[in-house]
């Protein structure tokens, strides 16, 4: 009865603040009119249901990966909503362990608020993969940083890619860290066998089951082309469309839209150069090659850079549409954090609380533009 008194004490403001921010979306869910079994399958979440009812009936439906409907067949969508809850608990309570850690990193309850109005944070209400794939990132990353239960790392590393196709860049990153470690005596080679068979095999169940089924084991990537107005491009090309988006109208959205369009294009460069300052911020302080550090950088980098290659089609929609939702839905988003000082992140508190709640609305509302 102590031990648990004791847990609850020392959780206390992470329990606090998952309570209020699932408080403020309830609020928002209510203004916004939409009723909870609206909000469990809207938009992206509708697909979810249909692959977990029929299966994968046709090619378009492969962008979606399996952790989803399968959670949702058998527990159905209410089912995942609560699985999305106790993740994005999980979740929490890792960041605060990690970032508590750092002595460097006083300001743990605040990072903890920014994260609470995330977008991981709001759409854990919906039927995404927001809070599940957090979790699994943040979880391999935090069994990483103490360097034990290998075995457990590689499984959660399998499902987080098993879960979206962005995991390939935490399963590469930790791969990049763990060989750092190996070299200099730090773990055993073993260790990352151990870690990276049961991470591999898992992440090769959805293209061998894409190879069988429609003989095509990158299906998932050629129908973004196909099937979902998306075309190649690059970090540099996608930037300057967003710019265009910006300053022009060249692509002729009506008000509305474009005004929308153009915050997201805004949001979207203002996060990409914050992250990338972050990522230099956390290597110039290295005086050693630093395995954690070496870990956040990459994820971060790498997302920023691949993230870019893929994006709408401007013609059709808005080209860096996600791309926030995404960044904030890898870990050193907010693990760098740490070492900002006090001002800079009460700054974010506001922000991200302002930009969370609005944010939150305008999706919970039916307007999906990022």
């Amino acid at each position: 009865m102590e031990k648990k008194q004791g847990l609850i004490k020392k959780y206390a403001d992470v329990i606090a603040l998952f309570l209020a921010s699932r408080a403020c979306f309830a609020v928002i869910l209510l203004i916004s009119g939409k009723t909870v079994p609206e909000l469990v399958y809207l938009f992206d979440s509708e697909l979810y249901r249909q692959i977990a009812e029929n299966g994968y009936y046709k090619d378009f439906l492969t962008a979606f990966f399996p952790m989803i409907p399968l959670i949702m067949r058998f527990l159905t969508g209410y089912g995942l909503i609560v699985i999305n809850q106790i993740c994005l608990f999980i979740s929490m309570v890792l960041l605060k362990k990690l970032l508590e850690e750092d002595a460097k990193s006083p300001s743990a309850k605040y990072i903890l608020l920014i994260f609470s109005f995330s977008p991981v944070a709001y759409f854990s209400l919906t039927g995404y993969t927001e809070s599940i794939f957090f979790v699994l990132t943040l979880g391999a990353f935090y069994l990483f940083v103490k360097n034990k239960l290998p075995l457990l790392m590689g499984i959660l590393l399998g499902l987080s890619v098993f879960t979206r196709n962005t995991g390939s860049i935490v399963f590469f990153a930790l791969f990049i860290g763990m060989v750092i470690r190996w070299i200099r005596k730090e773990t055993k080679f073993t260790d990352i066998i151990i870690a990276y068979v049961p991470a591999t095999l898992i992440s090769l169940i959805y293209p061998v089951y894409l190879q069988v089924r429609f003989g095509n084991w990158k299906i998932f990537v050629d129908c973004q082309y196909d099937n979902w107005l998306k075309i190649h491009s690059n970090f540099f090309k996608t930037y300057l469309i967003s710019f265009k988006m910006i300053f022009t109208n060249a692509y002729d959205y009506d008000v509305y839209t474009l005004t929308l369009f153009r915050i997201n294009e805004i949001i979207t460069i203002l996060m990409t150069i914050f992250l990338i300052y972050l990522c230099v911020k956390e290597f110039k302080k290295l005086k050693k090659l630093d395995a954690v550090s070496v870990v956040s950088v990459l994820v971060m980098l790498l997302s920023v850079v691949i993230f870019a290659t893929t994006i709408m089609d401007p013609v059709y929609n808005s080209p860096t549409r996600s791309f926030y939702r995404y960044y904030c839905g890898m870990f050193p988003a907010f693990t760098l954090l740490g070492d900002l000082n006090s001002k800079i992140i009460n700054a974010l508190v506001i922000l991200s609380a302002f930009a969370g709640l609005v944010m939150s609305a305008i999706f919970f509302r039916g307007t999906f533009f990022y």
